[in-house]
């Protein structure tokens, strides 16, 4: 069984950072995820989902990420209850954040914060080890499967 769930959205809102009584670091914010268009009503829908994310990773979303940037997301369901002063019990879902990334978009905090900005996602050919030089190139036509 798998519970993995990957997401691509815009804040809501600004990210908030939190501390924990023992000093861990927690950040709650949601995203707007689109659904597909609608021909029949002639709008875009969307969802809202709530989004959780812990230590380090909270720390990163609230330094570089802010209402309106897209973020691409990857981690499971989370399922709470709980009840009310009237005895009633409630349910909720959001998602706990094992990573995330930078949608393919300009991201206007990492692009204020230049120098501070994260390491760049894509590897180029100067970051290509020198003992990997040597391999050469296969063509799909000379694999053996």
């Amino acid at each position: 069984m798998h519970n993995h769930v990957i997401l691509t959205g815009r804040l809501t809102h600004a990210p908030e950072l939190r501390q924990t009584p023992s000093g861990v670091f927690a950040c709650k914010f949601s995203i707007a995820v689109q659904r597909k268009y609608n021909k029949n009503k002639n709008e875009q829908e969307a969802d809202f989902i709530e989004i959780e994310t812990w230590r380090g990773t909270a720390e990163y979303v609230s330094k570089y990420f802010d209402k309106g940037d897209m973020i691409d997301i990857t981690g499971r369901l989370k399922t709470y209850r709980w009840k009310d002063e009237n005895d009633t019990t409630h349910f909720g879902t959001s998602v706990l954040v094992e990573s995330v990334e930078f949608a393919p978009t300009n991201n206007r905090k990492a692009a204020e914060n230049n120098s501070d900005a994260p390491p760049a996602a894509d590897t180029s050919a100067q970051d290509i080890p020198a003992a990997f030089e040597e391999f050469e190139e296969i063509a799909d036509s000379d694999m053996p499967f």
